[in-house]
């Protein structure tokens, strides 16, 4: 545990933390105490992390409708902004105690107060320590007794970003952080509103509760009665009924620092002297095929059947060359990935192939059982969950998976995950949304004339039990409604699952996109190499009982298309 522990806090820190906290606290030396041969006190001073993060084109911000068949609605883009992240240990807000904590303000103008979001990370985080992919929830913090009834606290997300969704009525997100390259992320916002809440407004503009809605019925009705076998308050702490009323899209990049000028211009210096030496080493590498049409009187012992002979050999030579850098076959091809989007043909062209990491959440009693063996009373071991330090306490497995998609190229859709061997922890099959899910398009705006906040495909699965979309070159799916109650042991509820992933490509694939689109008269391009499309994916499974994190797990996909026969 303490070396994941380690990897964890590295991946996050030396990713996503920007210079505004270079400096390690001593607090969170503390807290990773017998960890120092990790590379926790030298590594992470000697990394050169960026200035903070920048969202140039602005987020995309989407509602979510109360009928099933009207998907989600037109999204807004909010101004450009940038956000600064830190790492620390200090005083949580859902307590007042003090643990680590991830510590975001986010600004959009310069003359306006940044947002500052603070997370507590302990058994809500999922973090992977290879690519620093993170995943995390937060919960709006309720009102005590002793506080007065015109307490209203502090939003999750600030209003410029949220771009029309009130900030009060977000009381549950679900984060999800994938990480593209070296220098740019991909994030996803999944908004949660309360069901209690929503049914005592009615002021609102858009009903928020109808009475032929069947799962907010079956849900108020659950609610009911758990409030009638115990106290009001009790209820209030137990039970929680969230509707999914809106998510946020946004894409990240690094601003790195700027180097001393002295460094810029020596480094002119050096790359203008490099293009130089370059220019004249080409000059002297092997000849080109116009060398050999110039035929002077020197070389009249040489016959023209030579002559002729090293011309082709040379045009040969020199359009393998092309060719090669243009498929990008050569060894100086360029393996830089860039998001693209798929589309509906591309996602269900083929079958993706790809392994799944999987973390599962360790119960604290399982850390602190006592032996039952030898005589006299049994001690009891007194334990606090709130007092624990549940930050990556969890068991790790690997596994095969493979994902399809099934579009009927109409209305229907369908999508399927097989999962095969596995070390250590598998994939948890308790919840059918981690086998197959099938369900109906019921938004298609995918056009190219579109613009950019109205390009969405939207997906009903489930019987609209959970809503998906395919936004660009980013996929999520999400339940629509969660019901988390301790009390209700007898109804078994089916853990509920949240996943978000990207598609990109090499960025080499943009000379040539296909085979096909090869004219007549030019050189005939391996049938081969059809473009290579990969997804990374992003899921976290939710107990149905006290909302907890049962698994958290990160996949790697690529894409293999049928192959097509040639006579």
């Amino acid at each position: 545990l303490n070396t994941q522990k380690a990897e964890a806090y590295n991946a996050l820190s030396s990713f996503h933390e920007t210079s505004t906290s270079q400096a390690q606290s001593d607090q969170v030396s503390s807290l990773l105490a017998g960890l120092d041969t990790m590379g926790l006190d030298g590594s992470s001073d000697e990394e050169v992390k960026a200035d903070y993060w920048e969202c140039a084109d602005g987020a995309i911000t989407y509602a979510v409708s109360m009928d099933p068949a009207a998907g989600i609605k037109k999204g807004r883009i909010s101004k450009p902004y940038k956000s600064s992240v830190k790492i620390d240990m200090g005083e949580l807000m859902n307590n007042n105690q003090k643990g680590l904590r991830l510590v975001e303000s986010i600004q959009f103008e310069q003359s306006t107060l940044p947002f500052v979001r603070s997370i507590s990370l302990g058994s809500n985080v999922d973090v992977d320590s290879v690519d620093s992919s993170y995943s995390l929830d937060d919960v709006l913090p309720p009102a005590t007794n002793a506080e007065d009834d015109d307490y209203t606290p502090l939003p999750l997300l600030p209003t410029s970003l949220l771009n029309g969704i009130d900030p009060i009525a977000v009381e549950f997100i679900v984060e999800h952080t994938l990480a593209v390259s070296e220098l740019e992320r991909s994030r996803c916002f999944l908004l949660y509103g309360c069901i209690n809440d929503a049914s005592d407004n009615s002021s609102d503009k858009e009903p928020t509760m109808e009475d032929d809605d069947f799962a907010i019925l079956a849900a108020r009705t659950a609610a009911e009665n758990s409030k009638r076998k115990r106290g009001n308050d009790q209820a209030l702490k137990d039970d929680r009924s969230y509707r999914l009323i809106g998510l946020i899209l946004a894409d990240e990049k690094k601003v790195m620092p700027v180097q001393a000028d002295a460094d810029a211009d020596a480094q002119s210096d050096t790359t203008r002297t490099s293009l130089l030496k370059s220019d004249k080493e080409s000059e002297s590498e092997a000849p080109s095929p116009l060398d050999f049409l110039e035929i002077k009187g020197q070389n009249d012992d040489v016959e023209e059947e030579d002559k002729m002979e090293r011309l082709m050999k040379s045009l040969e030579n020199h359009n393998k060359r092309v060719t090669d850098e243009g498929m990008g076959t050569s060894d100086q091809t360029d393996s830089e990935m860039q998001l693209y989007n798929v589309g509906m043909f591309g996602l269900t062209s083929g079958v993706w192939l790809g392994d799944a990491f999987i973390r599962e959440s360790i119960v604290p009693s399982k850390l602190q059982q006592t032996s039952s063996k030898g005589f006299g009373k049994k001690e009891e071991t007194k334990r606090n969950d709130d007092k624990e330090d549940r930050f990556a306490t969890w068991s790790l497995g690997v596994q095969k998976a493979t994902m399809q998609f099934e579009w009927d190229y109409g209305t229907s859709i369908a999508q399927r995950c097989n999962w095969g061997r596995c070390m250590g922890t598998a994939t948890s099959l308790s919840s059918m949304a981690n086998i197959r899910s099938e369900g109906l398009i019921v938004v298609n705006e995918a056009r190219r004339m579109k613009k950019r906040e109205e390009k969405r495909v939207i997906f009903d699965f489930d019987g609209g039990n959970y809503l998906a979309g395919l936004i660009g070159s980013c996929y999520f799916r999400a339940p629509r409604y969660m019901t988390f109650s301790q009390q209700s042991q007898s109804i078994r509820r089916e853990p509920y699952l949240t996943e978000y992933m990207i598609f990109f490509r090499p960025k080499s694939d943009e000379l040539f996109p296909s085979a096909a689109t090869t004219s007549l008269g030019s050189i005939e391009a391996d049938i081969d190499s059809v473009p290579e499309y990969y997804c990374s994916r992003t899921s976290r499974l939710y107990n149905s009982q006290d909302g907890s994190l049962m698994q958290g797990s990160t996949a790697f996909f690529a894409l293999q298309q049928p192959q097509m026969e040639t006579e």
